[in-house]
């Protein structure tokens, strides 16, 4: 896509989704959960219906610890999230974006 501003001036749209400076397709799995999981009286998402649960396994997909295990915590903010990662024999509370996670 070359001219980003129709995207950009909708109403609603935070941002486009990005790594780095690339811009990012987002999967259709991922439109279909938001959509699925958002309230259809006021388009709210509820924080119980993310697909990572407390305590769950889950696999690093993007960033430094990409390829590593751990348990999802809890989310923080709207696109971040807390997970225990074992590091050096320890569990370590990391954060990462709520996309780099999924079910192991």
């Amino acid at each position: 896509m070359d001219n980003t501003a129709p995207v950009r001036s909708t109403r609603g749209a935070v941002g486009l989704v990005r790594i780095g400076s690339e811009l990012r397709p987002v999967p259709d799995e991922v439109i279909a959960f938001l959509k699925q999981a958002e309230d259809d009286a006021d388009h709210t998402r509820h924080d119980d219906s993310w697909p990572h649960q407390p305590g769950e396994r889950v696999k690093v997909l993007e960033g430094p610890f990409a390829g590593f295990e751990a348990v999802f915590q809890q989310p923080l903010a709207e696109s971040r999230a807390i997970l225990l990662l074992e590091l050096l024999g320890r569990a370590t509370p990391v954060t990462v974006d709520m996309g780099s996670p999924s079910p192991t």
